[in-house]
């Protein structure tokens, strides 16, 4: 009997490789087959109902699709089948019990194994799928949370007048202009529209016969002109603020009155708007510092460095200001921290001391000389993150045995395969491309062994001399205070075997064959890259590191096209305030703010009393709109819209989509898409916009361009039922045991988001509402299975963790609001729940605040925002407090009273708010500036208060 159990096993995992060989073999054949279904997932909640419609619809390749990252249904049900074989051959195996009965010429016994086997099996993802939370449940509190805090010298610092003074912003059709004069006989291509540049003017700016006003307008309540981080390390965006000020006044000369303060929440909300008006540029966006980390611009300067410093990458003036920028945020003990509001970290001190030195500060300079101390004491650079080291290897101030292998061969493997980077969440995918390209060419600054600066930093970062280091040993040496997300011993194990692989003599013959394939293929993805967002790229880092790898592959030539086209947009990501040049976290956050202002203005029915504003706002929308013009339809980008390229490159749709920044940008997002078209719905519901549209005064949006929005949105749908960033969730949660990266969490795949959700579930209700009849199903399947998702990412204590901002406040803003639009019950648990956590945490004068540490702790700011807000309190916490629990119409209206009180009596006299602290995260422990927000939100929730409440707030208590 044993013999035939052993038979029998054996048969039942014969026949489970079987499917799973059949399986892949049908994920190769049949991939992206047929191409016009590639990302297209059937309607249904799971596998059973996916399969059905599946074949009943024919919905969906027939292979592996590698924009959802999934097989087909019945590909799946393949694996599965198998998973059962497998459990059954495994009961068989290790069974004693006695063979009776025979039926189809197995014992009754093994049948009933079997049937154990799938009753098993099912239980299993029954209980992983129901009844444990899913992938995207962000967790926390953490059990180690930051204890350190940013100190500075107290001590003011002024630009230079001519620098305040001589700078202008370019927006659209005069900032390409302005390039192309730069770069004569070249041409940028792409939607002019909301791209904004700073450039040098020929003559003073300030010579208004209003400046003094102007500038006490522009400093946004600050006691002095200039900047001083130990009392707030945020700018207040003075100098475009001042800029567009100087500009509405030279046209209209109309101004909130200062002397008067308003009288009620009605007076409040228009001056804020009147006030705000005067910052839109002339294309229809608003424009805003969107700043705040240290490890970006060093990856600039470094490329300049390496490309042999051309003046039209980077030239003299804006090197002024880059350097000031780097001496002015240095903290007291001479480190810099990943970003404005950090503690010192060896990721930013790292970073920004060799960009200081790059730029010509001297090694004797007292700043260079604290920067180096606080290094030293820390150990050196050799302690220092995975990113900084792979600067530092291309500037060839480290050895690259040093930094863990990026191999781009990774690329060639079967895209079906369980970690292809193809699967990786596109921040992270689009950086360490040109990463594993750069590695995999060994690439390094080609004059690094004369160049003096080089030679003597090789010196001033290390505790050890330089010849000396053991490189192999260093390569997981990280300092704590970078140590945010500890590499897991499955990455550690990874990468000690690719060490084995890039060192062994018996890998060699391999490596070589297929790293030249793999240097290839990211060669050809970088340039696809370049191409789908007008040579922007997704972000500043993969920008820069794109830019060198072009550098290499054309043999240093600084001239050629794709390395003049690089430094065409350099400028995109360049933005000039108080505290000097910076290199924003995106090319601006342009369209994203502006989708916000017209959503508060629509909820404080304010849009038709400034119809130029609105008129402007969906100009821009109308051209933003991703691949929907002329002109973006005729750049290069529109071809790899093809389903051909964006199966090759792992590119979800983007015709129809919105942006965060610009329609040249190339990428759109799932909350942007939303709050763009949600934006363009409030808009069509004004008098002024329709009176606009029969006159053809401005360009009609048609139907067929908002249906392309609304597919958009219907296929970033995850199988959670939430809604990621850019694309779907491609992977699972055990790829974060392979995060490379010390300093940033949960940055592998594209969770599905409480924020994202929010913004598509609102905006499909919406549009609902204005279009009933299109897609009704299927728009009100997607409604069902994201409202499940909002309450599944709810936490017990009634809050949502926010991702992209700072923290619970504004995620559980958005968590009310998206449950109320669902339809949700007012008096619901989940709702009642949530207000009460928001009540929990009003502050004593009436507000809400928090700061970063909300994000970085995954747990609430004990102290609110104390260092940089108002006792503890903020008016941007404030206001999505407010609109949380004034869209749940929450019965405590004294308590909302209190809050509407409170920003009414934190706004300035000229209508503006005051900037406090950071409001924007990224990757759980990175702060990002949104100056926008102080204005936005405020006049949003006092709109949105008033409609619900009504005169209650006008009444003295």
């Amino acid at each position: 009997m044993t013999e035939d159990r052993i038979q029998i096993a054996l048969g039942l995992i014969g026949w489970s490789s079987v499917m799973v060989l059949s399986a892949l073999a049908m994920a190769t054949g049949l991939a992206a087959t047929p191409l016009d279904q590639l990302g297209m997932r059937p309607n249904g909640s799971c596998l059973w109902s996916w399969l059905y419609h599946h074949f009943v619809d024919s919905v969906g390749v027939g292979g592996y699709d590698a924009i959802q990252g999934a097989l087909a249904p019945p590909l799946r049900l393949n694996f599965h089948m198998a998973g059962v074989l497998l459990l059954w051959a495994s009961f068989v195996y290790f069974s004693d019990q006695q063979y009776g009965e025979c039926v189809f010429s197995l014992p009754l016994s093994i049948w009933w194994s079997g049937l154990h086997s799938m009753c098993l099996y099912t239980l299993y993802f029954f209980v992983l799928n129901h009844l444990m939370d899913g992938v995207s449940v962000p967790g926390g509190p953490r059990a180690s949370k930051i204890q350190r805090q940013p100190i500075w010298d107290d001590r003011l610092t002024t630009l230079d007048d001519e620098d305040k003074e001589k700078w202008k912003c370019m927006v659209a059709e005069e900032s390409h202009e302005d390039t192309e004069t730069k770069f004569p006989g070249k041409k940028l291509t792409g939607e002019p529209s909301g791209r904004q540049i700073w450039s040098r003017a020929t003559t003073s700016a300030s010579n208004h016969d209003k400046e003094k006003l102007i500038q006490e307008m522009a400093l946004g309540g600050r006691s002095y002109s200039g900047f001083n981080p130990s009392k707030n390390p945020n700018s207040s965006d003075v100098i475009f603020r001042a800029h567009q000020i100087r500009k509405y006044l030279s046209i209209d000369g109309n101004v909130p009155p200062p002397a008067t303060p308003p009288k009620s929440i009605q007076d409040c909300t228009r001056k804020a708007a009147h006030f705000y008006s005067m910052l839109q540029c002339s294309d229809g966006h608003f424009a805003a510092d969107y700043g705040g980390p240290h490890f970006l611009m060093p990856g600039l300067v470094i490329a300049w460095y390496i490309m042999g410093k051309p003046s039209s990458c980077l030239n003299n003036d804006q090197i002024k200001l880059l350097k000031h920028y780097i001496l002015v945020h240095q903290q007291s003990d001479g480190g810099w921290g990943t970003h404005i509001e950090s503690p010192p970290t060896m990721f930013g001190s790292t970073l920004m001391y060799v960009a200081m030195r790059l730029l010509g500060v001297p090694k004797d300079d007292p700043a260079a000389v604290r920067g180096r101390k606080f290094l030293k004491e820390n150990g050196g650079v050799l302690y220092t993150s995975s990113w900084s080291k792979f600067y530092l290897c291309l500037l060839g101030l480290m050895d690259w045995r040093g930094h863990n292998s990026v191999p781009p061969e990774m690329w060639l493997l079967p895209n079906w395969f369980p970690f292809h980077p193809g699967r990786m969440w596109c921040h992270a995918r689009m950086v360490y491309l040109p990463m594993g390209y750069l590695y995999g060419s060994q690439f390094v600054y080609e004059d690094a062994e004369t160049d003096a600066t080089i030679q003597s930093l090789r010196s001033e970062l290390y505790c050890e001399n330089y010849i000396n280091i053991s490189w192999v040993k260093t390569r997981h040496w990280v300092s704590p205070l970078d140590d945010y997300s500890p590499i897991p011993l499955m990455m550690k194990t990874m990468q000690n075997l690719l060490a084995c692989y890039e060192n062994w003599d018996i890998f060699q013959p391999f490596k070589r064959f297929f790293r030249e394939k793999g240097i290839k293929f990211s060669l050809k993805y970088i340039h696809a890259e370049d191409k789908q967002t007008n040579y922007i790229d997704i972000g500043p880092v993969n920008k820069v590191l794109n830019m060198i790898s072009h550098y290499h592959a054309t043999g240093n030539d600084l001239n050629d096209p794709t390395v003049v086209d690089h430094m065409m947009r350099v400028q995109d990501y360049l933005w000039i305030a108080e505290d000097g040049m910076k290199m924003q976290g995106y090319n601006g956050s342009q369209c994203w703010d502006t989708s916000f202002c017209a959503q508060a203005l629509f909820e404080a029915n304010l849009l038709d009393e400034f119809p130029g504003v609105s008129r402007k706002i969906w100009n821009y929308l109308e051209r933003t709109q991703i691949l929907s013009t002329e002109v973006s339809q005729s750049s290069p980008a529109y071809k790899y819209e093809a389903n051909e390229y964006r199966n090759m490159y792992y590119r979800h749709i983007s015709e129809g989509g919105w942006p965060f920044s610009t329609s040249a940008h190339g990428w759109p997002i799932s909350d942007c898409t939303s709050e763009g078209l949600k934006a363009v719905l409030c808009l069509l519901r004004t008098k002024c916009i329709q009176d606009s549209l029969k006159d053809k005064r401005i360009v009609c949006i048609s139907e067929q361009r908002l249906y392309k929005a609304i597919n958009v949105l219907l296929t970033y749908q995850n199988e959670d039922g939430g809604w990621a960033t850019y694309e779907n969730n491609r992977g699972w949660g055990w790829y974060e045991q392979l995060n490379p990266s010390e300093v940033f969490g949960d940055i592998m795949i594209d969770y599905s988001y409480v924020e994202c959700s929010m913004a598509t579930l609102t905006a499909l209700v919406d549009f609902r509402e204005m279009y009933p009849h299109h897609r009704p199903n299927d728009i009100q399947q997607s409604i069902n299975k994201g409202h499940s998702f909002l309450k599944s990412v709810q936490r017990e204590d009634g809050s949502w963790y926010g991702s992209w901002a700072c923290c619970f406040t504004y995620g559980t803003f958005f968590g009310i609001e998206g449950l109320v639009k669902c339809g949700e019950s007012l008096d619901s648990t989940a709702i009642v729940r949530a207000c009460k956590f928001l009540l929990q945490h009003q502050r004593k004068n009436g507000g809400w605040g928090e700061d970063f540490t909300s994000c970085y702790d995954k747990d609430y700011a004990k102290n609110g925002m104390k260092r940089y807000g108002d006792e503890g309190s903020g008016v941007v916490n404030t206001a999505w407090a407010l609109l949380g629990l004034s869209i749940a119409k929450y019965d405590d209206v004294d308590a909302i009273r209190r809050g509407v009180q409170y920003l009414m009596k934190r706004q300035l006299p000229s209508g503006d708010w005051p900037q406090e602290g950071i409001s924007g995260v990224f990757n759980r422990s990175v702060g990002i500036t949104y100056t926008a927000y102080r204005n936005v939100f405020p006049i949003w929730a006092l709109g949105r208060c008033y409609a619900v409440y009504g005169n209650v707030f006008n009444e003295t208590e």
